[in-house]
């Protein structure tokens, strides 16, 4: 038999009674109610001790079984097993949250009832088992907790009379080192002769039995403690005083790094020029810097008295809670809106939030940063673009840019007429979508030679598009720069110059065949000048008469200087300028040649010219002057001798020419001199006049110096 009690509560009858009779042939004591109210004055101020409730959550008028169960168990503990007809799922939840004994369907098998009542029976006498063994367990800790030499923190007893140490705990004698007991407290715990002017005593025998709760630093031990003193009975039944000294030590040095920091990070946040805001999840402002006080005109307490609503003209309450929900903890949200001045300005800004902890919540982080300036050189750059965007367009010339992988960002519409196609055509394409394979090869080295480089790449080459158009194009590539200097691509520009490449070939292929003739007719010149040559030098070899062939040597000379000016014209390219050095060694070397063919005398002949370039018509007046000045050299200076040395130098300087004619020769005297101002000499000084320069000669024994200056 069971013997067990059961308040039954159910507002139906015949449905009770059925329920209460089987319930009894299983030996149940059963009582049968039809209301809650009638259940709660039943349980809680009947005679009858029931061992649990079966209880129907519908009852009919009054409150339901819910209500009563949760009355009920507010003021008594005992196991409620609900019934009802019913099993949706929100009902069984609202059940469970009453209690945890069980939900049984009416209908069901007593058998069930039965296995269900014995379960509930069951948990609820574990419930109280358990209750009462975590209340003995309490008892156990409470008088464990009484050994005061288990605490490891400071605890004594004294006299708060006669100041006499009574009881010190292990912790607080390893402490000392030295046995307290007996002396006085504020000589062994402060190193004083005299009671402690901080001393409590007074305090607490006022206010026992409550506890004092101070802080004190112990300069003996150099240690930091949270006291609480009371007075408590003694056995010998004096009042005595009780403290218990907590080691906050480490906490204070904790506490004081945490002020630094905080001082560090207030001090950075307010040496910042953004603004810095702590905003709670209603847009209450909680924190700010120094900036946002300066930059919105607002006082620290008029902010701290505001919400995010009313300086950001952009962003409603119920945007920032529901920005602030879908906030990633560990991420950060980038973005723009503005900020209304104390004075109704507004300043664009960009806006950096972050979830952070902020004491024991969780609150928003924002970083508002003046984007004004910004704003502006967006809005310049953008007018720079659209003027760009209208001077490229506008261009004659076909203007293209590339990335670094050679896809097309940008052409203007002069370009997208030459390929035949749209801009949409063309962006995002490479050349190979656009040329023939060899050209756009050709094109993409050519890009990357500006790439690696950073050099401007300027040339002519083949246009041709996939279509077979060809055409000849003018092409300047340039490295295209970021915001950062680095370069992100190449910027292109051609011209098509197939006309004037053309007009180019035909004036070249004219003057090819100019220069043809020119050469024969330079050639037959050269020919004449050699047979003239020949003829002079037959005429000499004819003639026995001394004069007459000296002439004639002299003749041939200049004429073979032609014949060497024109050999060096014709080894040129061009017909305006000669090499001076080339010109004249060659020329000297002639007339040495000639002039010393039949004389019998050795002569050294030295040279020391330097090379520059020169016109050739100033090269045959100089050649005719030194013609003239070695041809008198060879007939005049070395008469009567078997040897002699002649030097001829040039120096250069700027545009400045010097040439120098100097022998080791008899001299030339006065009365000489004036008498050989012959055809020879005269012939010099009209020439030196028209190189616009000066002529200097000087002769004694040791011979004559001829120096000539002209401009080049």
């Amino acid at each position: 038999m069971n013997n067990k009690n059961i308040l039954l509560v159910e507002d139906e009858a015949i449905v009770g009674m059925a329920e209460k009779q089987e319930l009894e042939k299983y030996g149940y004591n059963v009582t049968h109610i039809t209301s809650g109210e009638e259940s709660i004055h039943l349980v809680l101020k009947g005679d009858t001790s029931f061992d649990i409730i079966l209880m129907d959550i519908g009852l009919g008028k009054g409150i339901d079984g819910t209500e009563a169960a949760e009355k009920i168990l507010k003021a008594k503990e005992i196991p409620i097993l609900f019934l009802s007809s019913h099993s949706e799922p929100e009902l069984v939840e609202k059940t469970e949250k009453i209690t945890s004994y069980g939900y049984v369907l009416k209908g069901t098998s007593i058998v069930v009832l039965d296995a269900s009542i014995k379960m509930a029976l069951r948990l609820f006498k574990e419930k109280m088992d358990r209750r009462q063994a975590e209340e003995e367990l309490q008892r156990e800790r409470a008088q464990l907790l009484s050994i005061f030499n288990s605490i490891d923190q400071a605890i004594y007893i004294s006299d708060p009379k006669t100041y006499e140490v009574l009881y010190v705990n292990s912790f607080l004698a390893k402490l000392l080192k030295e046995n307290p007991i007996g002396k006085k407290c504020y000589k062994v715990f402060h190193g004083l002769e005299a009671p402690c002017p901080f001393c409590t005593n007074d305090i607490i025998m006022k206010q026992k039995p409550d506890p004092y709760h101070w802080e004190f630093y112990n300069s003996n031990l150099g240690r930091y403690y949270q006291i609480v003193d009371r007075i408590i009975r003694w056995p010998d039944g004096r009042d005595v005083r009780f403290e218990i000294a907590i080691d906050i030590t480490e906490r204070k040095k904790a506490e004081e790094t945490l002020r630094e920091s905080e001082k560090k990070y207030r001090d950075l946040i307010n040496s910042m020029n953004d603004t810095v805001w702590v905003i709670d999840y209603d847009t209450s402002i909680l924190d700010v810097n120094n900036a946002a006080t300066r930059v919105l005109g607002y006082t620290r307490e008029e902010l701290l008295s505001m919400k995010i609503p009313d300086i950001d003209i952009n962003l409603r309450p119920e945007q920032i809670q529901e920005l602030a929900s879908k906030m990633p903890r560990d991420q950060i949200q980038v973005f723009e809106t503005s900020h209304r001045t104390k004075d109704g300005r507004q300043i664009p800004v960009e806006i950096s939030s972050s979830l952070v902890s902020y004491g024991e919540r969780t609150v928003i982080l924002s970083i508002a940063r003046d984007i004004t300036e910004r704003k502006k050189a967006e809005e310049a750059f953008r007018e720079n673009y659209n003027r760009f965007q209208a001077l490229v367009e506008s261009m004659p010339q076909c203007v293209f840019s590339k990335d670094l992988e050679g896809r097309f960002i940008f052409a203007n519409q002069r370009y997208c007429a030459s390929m035949g196609k749209q801009l949409s055509d063309i962006l995002g394409k490479t050349d190979f979508d656009l040329h023939p394979p060899e050209l756009a090869q050709k094109y993409q080295a050519d890009d990357l030679k500006v790439i690696q480089t950073g050099q401007v790449l300027e040339q002519v080459e083949i246009h041709q598009t996939l279509d077979g158009k060809k055409s000849w194009v003018q092409v300047v590539k340039a490295p295209l720069y970021d915001a950062y200097n680095r370069i992100k691509g190449v910027l292109g520009i051609f011209w098509d110059i197939t006309e004037k490449k053309q007009m180019e070939e035909a004036i070249k292929r004219e003057l090819e065949e100019k220069e043809v003739l020119l050469r024969e007719v330079h050639h037959r010149i050269k020919n004449h000048l050699a047979n003239v040559i020949s003829i002079l030098s037959l005429q000499a070899n004819a003639t026995s008469h001394p004069e007459t062939k000296l002439e004639l040597e002299k003749a041939i000379s200049m004429v073979r200087g032609f014949h060497i000016l024109y050999e060096k014209l014709l080894s040129k390219k061009g017909y305006q300028e000669i090499s001076f050095k080339d010109y004249i060694e060659d020329l000297i070397d002639s007339i040495v040649l000639v002039q010393t063919m039949n004389a019998n005398i050795k002569l050294d002949v030295q040279k020391n010219i330097v090379d520059f370039n020169i016109f050739s018509k100033k090269a045959i007046d100089i050649g005719i002057i030194i013609t003239e000045l070695l041809t008198n050299i060879f007939k005049y200076a070395f008469k009567d001798r078997t040897e002699g040395s002649v030097w001829i130098s040039t120096e250069k300087s700027d545009k400045n020419i010097t040439l120098t004619i100097k022998d080791n020769g008899i001299g030339i005297n006065k009365t000489e001199n004036n008498q050989s101002q012959g055809l020879g000499l005269k012939i010099v000084n009209i020439l030196i006049r028209q190189l616009n320069g000066s002529f200097n000669l000087t002769s004694d024994s040791n011979g004559t110096t001829c120096v000539m200056n002209f401009e080049l």
